[in-house]
């Protein structure tokens, strides 16, 4: 039966006739940023890329001649024999790296020692109080640099040595994310997207499949593991991943922040140095929204702080130029971290010129992979990318950052 009312109002007519008014899009919400705020894959795919011949890819590093050596035992001034290694938790023989008649200088006491005979151990036979210095005791740890060979009249080359470059290796990753529709539902309208439900569809798969290559890129750990169905799974090794596994040599590049406790001004100046003397005299530094503010609130203190240097966009970032007493640190707060709890108080700090992005196959949509005869549409996209970063020394991380104690 037809509604009968006196006076019509929205509360007797009919809902179905009266339309209202409907937005025809989806507003997302997001912190900052475009979508999720996947910046280092946009800022590496605009900046640096490789193609990858392999799913397994390998490069050389090698650090700079070797100037540093440490007396591994505690020695009196008038021996003539002292034991050197690298001062690492398992120390390494630097026999190999020292010839006849080099000169080392004591960083401890200033004394000057020559090697008397090419050494075939770690205990090397010297020449104490060397070129007019004082022989002094020498204790176990103490810094000793090379200064030069002094080679003698008349004498022949000196031994050969050579310090091999290390073998580094991470993977390319296959990133996938796919969408499905039956073609009913495909063909219709929606009020909240008048394109239809396809175009929704797809920026959602895209959204999720730059947020995992923007997470693996920060969080990745390399590995190479067989599936259930018999293929092989590789994950590509993030900045974290290389930090950490680069051993000794960064241990100092990753910073606990302490959480509430806070972290000390001292320990944060000592992470800060660990990176900023390596590479790039800039850094750029993607935090979480705590670790941004911690930062923030002591360089706009007024009674120390750092010294901010401008603010500015670049590639949809706002970056924040700090200057630090080792050089200057760029500072953006990463869209992704203000809605991952777990790192809100983290921050990566990548050397841009020392990360490279390598692309086996570039993300691309790929069309009707549904089964042959189905009445629905199934699309995916994919990539097989990962990132070759080069001279862990040069980056940092930190996590559980909140509060900054000067």
């Amino acid at each position: 039966m037809s509604l009968i009312a006196g006076i019509l109002q929205v509360s007797t007519s009919d809902p179905v006739d009266n339309t209202g008014e409907w937005q025809s899009l989806v507003l997302t919400r997001q912190g900052r940023g475009i979508g999720n705020g996947s910046i280092l894959f946009a800022l590496m795919s605009k900046l640096r890329k490789e193609d990858a011949l392999s799913t397994e890819f390998h490069w050389f590093e090698r650090d700079p001649v070797r100037n540093d050596f440490y007396a591994a035992a505690a020695a009196l001034a008038g021996a003539t024999t002292v034991t050197f290694n690298d001062a690492k938790t398992t120390p390494t023989d630097l026999s190999p790296l020292m010839a006849l008649n080099m000169v080392l200088e004591s960083a401890v006491t200033g004394e000057m020692i020559r090697v008397t005979a090419d050494p075939t151990t770690s205990n090397v036979a010297v020449q104490r109080g060397y070129a007019g210095t004082t022989a002094a005791a020498i204790t176990a740890g103490d810094l000793f640099t090379r200064v030069a060979i002094a080679a003698e009249e008349g004498a022949g080359p000196s031994r050969a040595v050579f310090e091999q470059p290390e073998n580094l290796v991470n993977y390319i990753q296959t990133f996938n994310s796919s969408l499905m529709l039956t073609n009913a539902f495909k063909g219709s309208q929606l009020r909240s997207d008048m394109q239809g439900p396809l175009r929704q569809a797809r920026l959602q798969a895209l959204e999720r499949i730059t947020r995992d290559i923007e997470m693996t890129y920060f969080l990745g750990r390399k590995s190479r593991t067989t599936g259930s169905n018999g293929g092989i799974i590789y994950m590509t090794g993030g900045i974290r991943d290389a930090l950490e596994k680069a051993g000794p040599a960064t241990s100092t590049n990753i910073l606990d922040g302490q959480g509430t406790a806070g972290c000390t001004l001292e320990d944060f100046k000592l992470w800060m140095r660990s990176f900023m003397m390596f590479g790039s005299e800039q850094k750029l530094a993607f935090c979480g929204p705590d670790a941004f503010a911690a930062i923030s609130n002591y360089a706009n203190s007024p009674s120390a702080g750092f010294r901010i240097m401008n603010n500015e966009t670049v590639f949809g970032m706002n970056i924040t130029t700090i200057v630090t007493p080792f050089g200057i640190l760029e500072l953006t707060m990463h869209p992704l971290f203000i809605t991952v709890a777990a790192h809100q108080g983290s921050i990566f700090v990548v050397d841009v010129q020392n990360i490279v992005q390598k692309v086996m196959e570039p993300l691309f949509l790929q069309s009707n992979i549904q089964l042959p005869g189905t009445d629905s549409l199934q699309e995916q996209f994919r990539a097989k990318l990962g990132i070759k970063l080069k001279f862990a020394q040069a980056f940092g991380y930190a996590h559980d950052l909140l509060k900054i104690i000067p």
